[in-house]
């Protein structure tokens, strides 16, 4: 029955950041095996970002373009369609919180059930069609089970457990409904479909990452305009913040101190947009660089949950990347975890998007089914 769940398609990840889209088309077989097909990456370069309407505007173009030419290029080379979209939002396109469920029995005792967590999470879809009914701005894409407390014990296993009380934490998280709106008429057009799925990125990095420390600790991603913190203890997500400083603001700050004329900045730029700067080249401008890179490491101290920090893993782009671990250790002595890759974005986010949607079919097969009626 699985297999037949997990027939072969062809599915287009495509990673919406705050300055750069990543997308890659997947071939997966029956028993869950993948093949690359086709991907393409655009960085997007703000030298300055006053219209939060041209911003959109901008990703949006990208997307499009994005999109057009691994289409094409699949259509051309290979003769194939994209059967499924799955989309992965970065900050700033989606939104998330924490929220408490008490399942404490009225009295005495109870056992804690499947049917106790659905009774949850019904009540907590329930509350948010409430909540968002006549919101026109944000759309709910999101429910995940954050942490179950039964007795005062976070638990992992809660099935069969007799408590006496008891608290359940959902994380949502929202996407803006007018940029969803725009991006599934643009994919609409191109791929003649309308077999979408949306996450946030952060998600996939939880549902995913593995790591060797039983203390709490962060995922740091690092992205053009905006980094996001994820902070995790004991497999629970504690909390998703996010701080507008990114690898663009670097870049800014290198083109402003080291380019005089007009001509030689906008040259800058356009190389900029094209591919991101070696290490070589980061490594000459790293004075220039460490003022951004303390108002990151600032901007950081002041989430509580980083200050009580002292394990994390970081994604950034490679020739940034030892900037930030080097500030981490010096003013914080910080401990890396460089599980997953070497700093190179490009290859991770792929390899990170392949990886959850291998997980995520296996485990819920009927979304694809859904999808297709």
């Amino acid at each position: 029955m699985r297999s037949s769940s997990l027939k072969n398609h062809t599915v287009l990840n495509l990673a919406i950041r705050s300055g750069s889209v990543y997308a890659q088309v997947l071939s997966v077989d029956t028993k869950g095996r993948q093949e690359v097909l086709e991907s393409e990456v655009q960085h997007v370069f703000f030298e300055d970002i006053k219209s939060s309407k041209k911003y959109t505007d901008k990703i949006t173009a990208t997307v499009e373009s994005v999109v057009t030419t691994i289409v094409e290029r699949l259509r051309q080379d290979r003769g194939v369609d994209v059967e499924y979209v799955a989309v992965y939002y970065s900050s700033p396109w989606f939104t998330s919180d924490l929220k408490k469920f008490d399942v404490t029995p009225d009295e005495g005792h109870a056992l804690f059930t499947k049917d106790t967590m659905k009774d949850v999470l019904l009540e907590s879809s329930r509350e948010l069609k409430e909540e968002y009914k006549d919101n026109e701005e944000l759309k709910p894409i999101e429910q995940h089970i954050s942490n179950i407390n039964l007795n005062g014990y976070d638990l992992v296993h809660p099935y069969g457990k007799e408590y006496r009380t008891g608290m359940i934490t959902i994380l949502t998280t929202w996407v803006s409904q007018a940029f969803q709106e725009k991006l599934i008429d643009s994919l609409r057009t191109i791929l003649q479909h309308k077999r979408i799925l949306h996450f946030s990125f952060p998600y996939s990095l939880i549902a995913t990452v593995d790591y060797d420390t039983d203390t709490r600790f962060c995922i740091l991603d690092v992205h053009g305009e905006i980094t996001d913190v994820i902070f995790m203890k004991d497999d629970i997500v504690e909390s998703i913040q996010s701080i507008p400083v990114g690898t663009n603001h670097l870049l800014t700050a290198m083109n402003q101190k080291t380019f005089t004329s007009h001509k030689e900045k906008k040259d800058f730029l356009t190389m900029m947009n094209k591919k991101y700067i070696d290490l070589q080249t980061a490594e000459t401008h790293q004075n220039t660089c460490e003022a951004e890179v303390l108002r990151w490491y600032e901007s950081l101290m002041n989430i509580p949950y980083f200050k009580m920090t002292q394990d994390y893993i970081i994604l950034a782009e490679q020739p940034f990347q030892y900037l930030f671990e080097e500030c981490l250790s010096r003013e914080k002595s910080m401990r890396s975890h460089r599980q997953i890759g070497d700093g190179i974005e490009e290859e991770y986010i792929l390899q990170q998007t392949a990886l959850f949607w291998k997980k995520y079919t296996k485990l819920h097969p009927e979304h694809l089914h859904r999808l297709q009626k």
